[in-house]
């Protein structure tokens, strides 16, 4: 009778943990990618759907050379950009923590272009979604016969 019970007992622990499930956190920046002219600002959004309580950290990555600027970065999100191009890869990366340890969960990053003054910036449009993996049933798909030989 006591296992039937700690039995019971041990079953209902185990299901009641399997159905308690966190949705992990995700992030997206906006504008993505970054484009901006020397010395020209650029006010960086995160849309993080997730937890309800969290922490937001904005890092600058760059070239690690002596002498070489990447621009600055703001805790709110303002990046500026340097006078010159670094002579490498610039990206900005939002990182999100949760709970007293303040442990990174999830992070998103996004690149940094600097174009130089008069030149335009390259306007990027959403790609369109990707065609089907397989024919959908609902369109024609013509098929190829050969043609009809003479006799």
């Amino acid at each position: 009778m006591q296992q039937r019970i700690l039995t019971s007992v041990v079953l209902c622990i185990s299901t009641a943990g399997a159905t308690v499930t966190l949705a992990a956190p995700s992030i997206a920046i906006t504008p993505s990618p970054v484009i901006a002219y020397p010395g020209e600002s650029v006010q960086l959004s995160a849309d993080i759907r997730g937890p309800s309580e969290y922490r937001v950290k904005w890092i600058l990555q760059g070239p690690v050379m002596d002498g070489v600027d990447a621009g600055e970065l703001t805790e709110g999100g303002l990046y500026t950009a340097p006078q010159y191009p670094p002579p490498g890869p610039v990206r900005i990366v939002v990182q999100i923590s949760t709970g007293q340890w303040n442990l990174p969960v999830a992070a998103a990053s996004v690149p940094v272009q600097i174009v130089p003054e008069g030149v335009p910036k390259p306007a990027f449009k959403v790609p369109p979604p990707p065609p089907p993996a397989f024919p959908r049933p609902d369109r024609y798909i013509p098929t190829f016969e050969p043609p009809s030989q003479p006799p």
